[in-house]
């Protein structure tokens, strides 16, 4: 299983919609399966994703 607590991330390019850009920060914390991952940019405050 591939380890992402702690691990961050940005796009290396914009989505067609620019619903995330470059200055998109993606940080990442697992316990066991569950992954939650919290995202800013400039413009958005704040957005959560959960997965297992």
């Amino acid at each position: 299983m591939i380890k992402y607590n702690g691990r961050k991330f940005i796009q290396i390019e914009n989505t067609e919609n620019e619903e995330v850009s470059i200055q998109t920060l993606f940080e990442y914390r697992q316990e066991g399966n569950i992954i939650s991952v919290s995202y800013s940019d400039g413009e958005m405050i704040q957005g959560i994703l959960i997965a297992i």
